[in-house]
């Protein structure tokens, strides 16, 4: 099944030994990797389409898909900014020079309005586009340089709200597309990324940088919870805000996705494996793999948008799928020192997929 691709590796790095080939994953090579078989093989695809250049130096810290046209793809890097792509990755132009994009959220009715969180000019930002990326206007920055916001989420349901968070653990909601916010919840923590519940976007899951796993519920009058189990929550003037930790195994939690199909169900990856929860947070079980509970940290995880059989998942050079909701796992093995650091799926078609590859080492 994956025994095409191991030859082919290896032919590869015959080929560079030798002086007749470059081995499509040398020092040089990150960048991103598209599948369109469900990871049977992958291509790397970082041509820029001026100057002969590449982005196979470039550290890939988020990848989106265009919700409506399926040929556009949006990559965020560590100090390159953003790059587009109108054919699936085949080729790629810099749309903007932010020197760090950590999250990018595309209106799902409208592509031509974009989001992105990061850094620009050394100031943390958070950007818009209504032309599809040709124009971006500022819409919130923070008011020192050590700040910015690794979290940007639109609500699919709602999508004139946009939720953002940023390293000084607040979370900011606007209901007007960024024309203003509200500070909706302020956590101990860096906010590393934001997800909304399949079945009520009210509730929001905030991933916490190596401090685990909170819950914001706009959705329960404030006044009337006095339940002695969640007396040490935080709670605020519109939301109730829940430390999930408590309630996990591990609470290092290094990616962080919901089902796309179900509402209360969210998978987190950790330090020791895949966690789920099918009840909102309450309780948590191990999703079976093949390494244990004494893996190598995931950082990227994805369930198919119309099938939640369909998972996959990245560490550290090796890229796992199940289509049988981890009953049984598939693996092919990157020869790379770097680590798969975001994975996406094509909206409604799960054969396509797309990995990041990023430096740890590079800050």
């Amino acid at each position: 099944m994956f025994g095409k691709i191991k030859i082919i590796l290896i032919i590869s790095l015959m080929l560079n030994l030798f002086g007749c080939g470059l081995n499509p994953f040398s020092a040089g090579n990150k960048g991103i990797y598209v599948s369109f078989n469900s990871g049977e093989n992958f291509e790397q695809r970082v041509a820029l389409e001026q100057n002969n250049k590449s982005l196979d130096r470039a550290n890939v810290l988020t990848v989106q898909v265009d919700p409506l046209n399926h040929n556009v793809v949006y990559l965020g890097t560590l100090k390159s900014g953003v790059f587009k792509s109108k054919n699936k990755g085949e080729t790629w132009q810099q749309i903007t020079e932010a020197q760090r994009v950590y999250s990018i959220a595309i209106h799902p009715r409208n592509s031509n309005i974009i989001y992105i969180g990061g850094v620009v000019n050394g100031r943390g930002e958070v950007l818009k586009s209504t032309n599809a990326g040709q124009d971006w206007q500022e819409i919130l920055h923070e008011p020192a340089g050590d700040s910015f916001f690794p979290a940007v989420t639109i609500d699919n349901f709602a999508p004139n709200i946009v939720w953002v968070g940023n390293t000084r653990g607040i979370v900011y909601r606007s209901n007007n597309q960024g024309e203003s916010w509200n500070n909706l919840a302020e956590i101990n923590g860096i906010v590393a990324k934001i997800v909304l519940d399949t079945g009520d976007t009210r509730k929001a899951y905030v991933r916490v940088h190596e401090q685990g796993l909170y819950k914001i519920d706009s959705t329960i009058p404030i006044a009337t919870q006095e339940d002695e189990n969640i007396s040490q929550d935080v709670y605020t003037r519109e939301t109730k805000v829940i430390n999930l930790s408590k309630f996990m195994p591990d609470n290092t939690v290094l990616e962080l996705v919901v089902d796309p199909n179900q509402a209360g169900v969210v998978y987190v990856a950790t330090d020791a494996g895949i966690l789920i929860t099918k009840d909102g947070g309450k309780t948590w079980d191990g999703l079976p793999t093949l390494e244990g509970q004494d893996q190598i940290p995931i950082r990227s995880l994805a369930v198919a948008g119309q099938n939640s059989q369909i998972i996959y998942f990245g560490v550290h050079g090796v890229f796992y799928r199940s289509f049988d909701h981890g009953i049984t796992w598939q693996t092919m093995k990157f020869n790379n020192p770097y680590s798969i650091e975001c994975l996406a799926l094509e909206p409604g078609n799960p054969e396509v997929v797309y990995l990041g590859i990023r430096d740890l080492e590079q800050k």
